[in-house]
């Protein structure tokens, strides 16, 4: 006899997210990068209007919600294939600062032509009606986990 868990909802749910952590959406086939590395690049890529001189270390940590060493990490891996450069602020020389070189850039375009590939791929696997409810239904399951989150927030402040 099977737990009634197993047969539930939830654990439908459950097993639903756990394979899609596994699914590597965007796209290494033609980049050869890590999804971690393409997600730096972008995040990199997506401030450089706001952080012209580039990104402290932190910042990036921050967006991405990764720890510092690990970003840390993943940037001397990305200097190390050109992909990025790190320059000592001009004001205060305490401070790195990461930006994209041209092949960084390059990269990033060749991750976003992959990704968008793949996706088209979905959209017309699922077709067109069910990709938008797809849509629709994951954006919902964000503002739910959202607001859960806020909720969290403000009973640890009522705390």
């Amino acid at each position: 006899m099977m737990d009634d868990f197993d047969q539930s909802a939830a654990a439908k749910l459950f097993q639903s997210f756990m394979r899609f952590r596994r699914v590597n959406w965007i796209g290494r086939r033609s980049t050869g990068r890590k999804p971690s590395d393409i997600r730096v690049l972008f995040t990199i890529r997506r401030g450089e209007r706001q952080h012209v001189n580039g990104f402290k270390v932190s910042e990036i940590s921050e967006l991405l919600h990764v720890a510092v060493p690990t970003v840390t990490q993943l940037i001397k891996g990305l200097e190390a294939s050109g992909f990025v450069e790190r320059r000592m602020d001009d004001e205060d020389k305490r401070v790195i600062r990461v930006r994209l070189t041209d092949r960084g850039q390059e990269e990033i375009v060749r991750a976003r032509t992959e990704t968008l590939n793949s996706l088209n791929g979905l959209v017309d696997f699922l077709g067109q009606e069910r990709s938008e409810q797809l849509a629709a239904l994951l954006a919902q399951v964000c503002q739910y986990y959202d607001e859960q989150q806020a909720c969290v927030s403000t009973e640890e402040w009522r705390a």
